[in-house]
């Protein structure tokens, strides 16, 4: 959908016209044939004040700008989604092989224009599923991260995408993996700039072409005012490079210039970020046209990489020329959720966690009366019965592992077993210390591995030791590496020869603020390279909450520390 939203009066538009945070389809990076130019004039152009295009919502819906602004139309919106007319030439196998299901978009969209989103997959070869079917579908086409389905399909390992990246493949008449910021499912449905959005007024400079349009699209669809003048009203000026009029003006007056990631973090991680060091470097190379490098977006490219069992390099050409139906590979392909349903005996596998020895002593004999399994290795376990919501080693493996989190009431009011859904351990103490609803996190628990895909790496400074937090990690589905693996697997990445999206699975780093002090070399190598800094709390809480709190746990590195490891020698 387009910036302005708002066609003509004959014009009848479809819900897309008005996107919700999270976004709809876009196309909007072709500017329509009617589209002004900017004035040529530079200081009109870098200077002149411009009315800020305002905010507001409605039933769940960011209302961009007003019919009389001054803005391009919603003719490039989804040009081939929604076309009225087919196109001279459609590519009948463009989309061959491919099954989509899609989801979130319904409550967005007017039902017509979802049919005709159905019948354009249809002409172009794929197949569209009006349920879904983790046997028969292949890619997911969803606006929010927050959908059940989403987490479904993720823990499925099925290709993960927006109706942006869809209506772009369609426009390029190519099919390859999300390669925009657009083209990713977004943290939220209603916008966090929606809350203070007054705070903000969002300009640009020195992006031209698609990159400019793009950026445009993310600055909406996060929520932002913005304006295409500078003024004093002007609270963050996004800079492609450290040059020109508008960027020397935005020095002087004091406004924050930052890079593009800035925005793009809150797409991926729902919340407003602090302005970070990373933001303010205005080096790097800033282009909207290749995948962002942060954690969640690699985690879904893993997907796609695994779904064509090939590189990244060739997914453009396989991903088009799929198998016949009955070749595409089925659930039974893909890594289970976890191994706490499959091959485990009848009997429940019970540990305990959190009582005394005299309690524990006779809630175990009735277990064994019972004809439970009495374990003692975490991963066998399949109902965990403890006292209270913990942080301790066995309750956070538990929680990631076990079917069932449960009351001692389980067992002692228990003739024979069974009814666990009664029985869930209820501790709303304890829901209020961590912020969470234990039912809510074993379901997220069941449903996928918190931290399948994703390899971490420790610090020293971080506790629980490094034996204990590995078995942790393990756990949640992730692999925590030592520092012979990490220079061995990402030694590329850290001499900075190689990308994060080039790597089999992303790594982000857990460390504390005492290293910025206590182990300056190793915290400058992650900063040159750009790997993702996070406090221990990506895990701990992260697996309280069965969430990947990327933006909540995300380490405030020192300023002076980020200028110094940029600027020192290799």
């Amino acid at each position: 959908p387009p910036a302005s939203h708002h066609p003509p009066a004959s014009h009848h538009p479809p819900a897309s016209h008005h996107p919700p945070a999270s976004h709809h389809p876009p196309a909007s990076h072709h500017p329509p044939a009617n589209h002004q130019p900017p004035a040529s004039n530079q200081s009109r152009e870098d200077l002149g004040e411009s009315r800020i295009v305002k905010t507001g919502s409605e039933a769940g819906t960011i209302v961009l700008i007003s019919p009389n602004e001054d803005v391009r139309t919603c003719d490039a919106s989804c040009q081939r989604l929604e076309a009225e007319e087919k196109p001279a030439t459609v590519n009948a196998t463009l989309l061959k092989g491919m099954y989509f299901f899609i989801a979130g978009y319904q409550r967005t969209m007017r039902e017509e224009t979802i049919k005709k989103w159905h019948k354009v997959i249809e002409e172009h070869g794929g197949v569209v599923l009006l349920e879904y079917d983790s046997e028969r579908c292949t890619h997911l086409v969803v606006n929010t991260s927050t959908s059940p389905v989403f987490e479904q399909a993720f823990a499925d390992g099925k290709c993960i995408a927006s109706a942006y990246w869809l209506n772009d493949v369609l426009m390029e008449n190519e099919v390859f993996p999300p390669k925009s910021p657009l083209h990713f499912p977004f943290a939220f449905e209603e916008s966090p700039i929606h809350r203070c959005k007054d705070e903000y007024c969002i300009c640009w400079t020195n992006f031209t072409g698609v990159n400019r349009q793009i950026l445009k699209d993310t600055i909406r669809l996060a929520g932002f005012p913005y304006t295409g003048f500078l003024s004093k009203k002007t609270t963050h000026l996004i800079c492609q490079r450290p040059e020109g009029v508008k960027y020397n003006t935005a020095l002087e007056w004091g406004i924050h210039t930052l890079n593009s990631t800035f925005i793009t973090e809150i797409l991926y991680e729902g919340i407003i970020p602090d302005i970070q060091p990373s933001h303010k470097d205005l080096t790097i190379n800033d282009s909207l046209e290749v995948p962002p490098e942060h954690p969640f977006c690699l985690l879904l490219l893993g997907h796609w990489k695994r779904f064509v069992n090939k590189p990244c390099s060739e997914v453009v050409a396989s991903l088009g020329k799929r198998a016949p139906e009955s070749d595409l590979p089925q659930a039974k392909h893909f890594k289970p959720v976890s191994g706490k349903v499959e091959g485990l005996a009848t009997s429940p596998q019970v540990m305990l966690t959190g009582f005394t020895k005299t309690e524990s002593s006779a809630l175990l004999q009735k277990v064994k009366a019972l004809g439970g399994v009495i374990v003692q290795n975490i991963e066998d376990c399949t109902h965990l019965v403890a006292k209270k919501i913990s942080r301790s080693v066995k309750f956070l493996c538990g929680l990631c592992q076990c079917k069932y989190i449960l009351s001692n009431k389980w067992i002692t009011h228990a003739k024979e077993f069974g009814k666990e859904e009664d029985y869930i351990l209820e501790d709303r103490n304890g829901e209020e210390t961590y912020g969470i609803k234990l039912r809510e996190s074993l379901k997220k628990a069941n449903r996928r591995k918190l931290l399948d895909g994703l390899c971490i790496y420790a610090t020293q400074s971080v506790v629980p030791e490094y034996s204990i937090l590995k078995g942790i990690v393990h756990c949640a589905g992730g692999k925590l590496l030592n520092e012979i693996e990490l220079l061995k697997e990402y030694s590329s990445v850290l001499k900075g020869e190689s990308k994060m999206s080039q790597m089999n699975q992303p790594l982000v780093v857990i460390c504390r603020d005492v290293d910025f002090e206590d182990n300056k070399t190793e915290m400058e190598m992650f900063l040159k390279a750009r790997v993702s800094l996070y406090t221990p709390e990506l895990v701990f809480t992260g697996i309280l909450k069965q969430e990947l709190l990327f933006g909540q746990c995300r380490i405030i590195v020192p300023g002076h520390f980020y200028q110094n490891a940029m600027t020192s020698s290799s």
